[in-house]
């Protein structure tokens, strides 16, 4: 089957960037005579039906892919593209939108007081009429089966293009362990899990320094207070570097890590998360210490590919930093973790292989639409 695919991209931060512009990227290289896929952030309806040499008109695609859309016009165009262009459309959706937490900063954007119902309206149209969805995770899939009984799990993957071997060679600490984490400031809730266990591990390794990938550790509260996360941690111990906007800095910068620290609350919205952040710490050659929690439990082996900690409140801290500890005076546990990690990347997440699935997800997609 040959088909034209169009993505409509929301975003091109980490979602957009995955679960758009990677796909589009490896569909067009994997199968070149089968596949033109194609992707922009506007939707334009006068491109969407095309003359063809004889002077007669066709669609200008044979499936098309909506990322995280809501609005009016963009379900008014959805469903004009179903019900009178006869065009399968799926929903890509890779987060459960529905459990943001009010510390989350897309909370804002989706559920403000004057804006939530109406935005959750349009995005539960979407979920409900789309032919298909396409999600990241098992767990994702089961929260939004209610709503739409086609459901496809593309996992997220790593673009070995991106993350190459000159932009994930690791730099020579000489005796410094550096012990790092890389986000943004949605993972607040998350970083508090492991506040007190660094601090005990920075005052007794003195040969360990923390880097913060990203964010640097400041923020406000709600009541307009400016705080910091680090408070009482000499700044000599510190590392911040910046996010990075280019591709390829995005691996040189994680590959400054010994240790990869993945720290998550178990929350509903969390558990929808996907593991690449694993994969990407592993695929930079860190070993992992990650939470417990529905999306490292599922790919980390613990003790082989990496260490799980409890999300257990009375054991937390403590579990925390046994974990850390165990990696810093062991460095042999500490890259075999790093090397079996990688590893598992390689021969489980490499896009070349995993993009099959969504190739054969879209060819059944209109297989199924043009049977109805």
């Amino acid at each position: 089957m040959n088909y034209h695919l169009h993505f409509w991209q929301a975003d091109r931060e980490g979602p957009g960037w995955l679960r758009v512009e990677t796909v589009q990227k490896y569909l067009n290289r994997i199968y070149p005579t089968a596949v033109k896929a194609t992707a922009n952030n506007y939707m334009a309806p006068q491109e969407w039906v095309i003359k063809t040499a004889d002077g007669q008109s066709k669609n200008a695609f044979d499936l098309t892919v909506h990322q995280r859309q809501y609005g009016d016009t963009q379900l008014r165009n959805f469903r004009y593209l179903r019900a009178q262009l006869k065009i399968p459309c799926i929903y890509e959706i890779d987060d459960y939108i529905h459990g943001l937490s009010p510390s989350n900063p897309a909370y804002q954007t989706y559920c403000a007081p004057n804006a939530k119902q109406k935005i959750f309206e349009n995005i539960n149209a979407y979920l409900r009429e789309a032919d298909a969805l396409t999600v990241s995770t098992d767990y994702l899939k089961k929260l939004y089966t209610k709503y739409n009984p086609h459901i496809y799990v593309l996992p997220n993957c790593i673009d070995y293009d991106i993350f190459s071997k000159d932009h994930t060679q690791k730099p020579d600490h000489g005796e410094e362990i550096w012990l790092g984490w890389a986000g943004s400031k949605t993972h607040l809730p998350d970083l508090p899990l492991i506040i007190d266990p660094l601090k005990k591990i920075l005052r007794e390794f003195p040969q360990t320094k923390f880097v913060l990938g990203g964010w640097d550790g400041h923020y406000t509260n709600v009541q307009g207070r400016k705080l910091y996360l680090w408070e009482a941690i000499p700044e000599s111990r510190i590392i911040t570097l910046p996010w990075v906007q280019e591709r390829e800095a995005y691996p040189k910068m994680l590959a400054q890590f010994d240790i990869g620290l993945a720290p998550l609350v178990d929350t509903p919205f969390n558990r929808c998360k996907s593991n690449i952040k694993y994969l990407e710490y592993v695929t930079c050659g860190a070993a992992v210490i990650a939470s417990a929690v529905e999306p490292y439990a599922q790919t980390i082996k613990n003790g082989d590919t990496g260490l799980l900690v409890t999300n257990d409140k009375a054991r937390l801290k403590s579990a925390w930093y046994e974990a850390i500890k165990s990696l810093i005076v062991n460095k042999t546990l500490r890259q075999t973790l790093a090397d079996n990690g990688k590893r598992l990347a390689q021969q489980q997440f490499d896009i070349t292989i995993r993009i099959q699935e969504w190739h054969r997800a879209y060819q059944e997609v209109i297989t199924r639409f043009q049977s109805m």
